[in-house]
């Protein structure tokens, strides 16, 4: 869940009621796909050296909050509060890089224009997987500056203030409206303690929230998140429970990826990498996961010439070389084997350690091999 997300909860509830809020949202200006190339290369700089004011100067806080709470039933001063909470505590960057999200990288893969927006699409890897965010571009005046004013998260399967308003609606309720400041202490510690990587101690922490706030979908996603390093029938279950809440949710096929591999589904999770490769309009690191499901599904043929391919579009893809060893070992094309240590280590600057190989199953025969020790002794230590 975003931090932003977690701001409007707290401030959200806390004054009386005084007639409900009917402003409209905030009208924007068209952007150029010039404008909006030079925006996108700017802000992928700003994400990747995490440059946190850079990173704030290109949203306009203001705006996406003003979309956010449009239509959530606030009244006038409930609506203000909430803004006026969330400003107090939203740093833009954390939201994507920075201690936060310390491992967060980011690849620009388009500017394109959806319906009457238009939008900048980054990929972003990390410790968890790979999501897509798609940043809304617009001014608030022809002559304003192009700031982002909303995000399409793939993980999600929709805009930010999307799920900033369905939360807020959830605790506006009259059965969450006393327990607000408990509940949105409770989320924030469940982020912080994922971010600590405290997965089991974040788990329980969801757990303890009112069932209708544990049926929100970004709080199950949270659930999913956390269950993803704790064992596998607990990883699987909180998958199928999203699945089952949400069945035509767009996050379902970057959710169900993992739940289909864990359950041996090989079509099923190869047509949602599909399904998900024709939404983003085609990356790379989606050819990688085709040669992931197919050494998984052992068929090493394809997988090879998948992970290949990705190589050859995207060099610098160090994960398709380690499909490729995989393939290599499984196969015991120790010579090819050889060649791609040699490889990682050269071109991609991975070093290799003997002791960790030695207790790898994968590489026990390798180890074994002619070609094993004349790699070995080629290293010079």
């Amino acid at each position: 869940m975003n931090r932003l997300t977690i701001s409007i909860a707290a401030a959200a509830l806390l004054v009386s009621a005084c007639g409900k809020d009917k402003t409209a949202p905030p009208k924007l200006e068209g952007v150029s796909m010039e404008q909006a190339q030079v925006f996108a290369e700017n802000l992928l700089t700003a994400l990747t050296k995490c440059d946190n004011a850079a990173i704030a100067a290109a949203h306009d806080t203001d705006a996406m909050l003003k979309i956010a709470v449009t239509g959530s039933g606030l009244t006038v001063a409930e609506r203000d509060g909430v803004i006026q909470g969330a400003k107090q505590s939203f740093e833009p960057a954390a939201q994507f890089c920075g201690p936060m999200q310390p491992d967060n990288h980011f690849k620009l893969l388009k500017v394109h224009e959806h319906g009457e927006t238009t939008r900048a699409l980054y990929r972003v890897l990390s410790e968890d997987g790979v999501n897509y965010i798609d940043f809304v571009l617009g001014k608030t005046s022809a002559d304003a500056p192009v700031r982002a004013h909303d995000y399409y998260i793939y993980m999600t399967g929709e805009l930010m203030t999307e799920t900033f308003r369905d939360l807020i609606g959830t605790m506006a309720s009259p059965t969450e409206r006393n327990s607000v400041f408990a509940t949105s202490q409770a989320m924030q510690r469940a982020r912080e303690m994922l971010m600590q990587q405290r997965y089991a101690e974040a788990k329980s922490e969801l757990d303890s929230l009112s069932p209708a706030l544990k049926k929100q979908k970004s709080i199950m996603l949270l659930q999913v998140q956390a269950a993803m390093h704790l064992d596998e029938a607990t990883y699987e279950a909180s998958i199928t429970a999203f699945e089952k809440s949400f069945p035509d949710s767009p996050a379902l096929d970057l959710v169900s990826i993992d739940g289909f591999v864990m359950r041996e589904q090989w079509d099923d999770a190869m047509a949602a990498v599909e399904r998900l490769d024709k939404r983003v309009g085609g990356d790379t690191y989606l050819m990688f996961l085709r040669a992931n499901l197919f050494a998984a599904a052992k068929k090493y043929d394809k997988a090879k010439e998948s992970a290949e391919k990705a190589l050859a579009d995207e060099p610098t893809l160090v994960d398709a070389m380690w499909t490729l060893l995989t393939v290599a070992l499984e196969t015991q094309s120790f010579a090819e084997a050889a060649a791609l240590l040699k490889r990682l280590e050269t071109e991609f600057e991975v070093e290799m350690d003997p002791g960790v190989m030695a207790v790898e199953p994968l590489y026990a025969e390798f180890l074994q091999s002619d070609e094993y020790k004349t790699w070995l002794a080629g290293r010079g230590n």
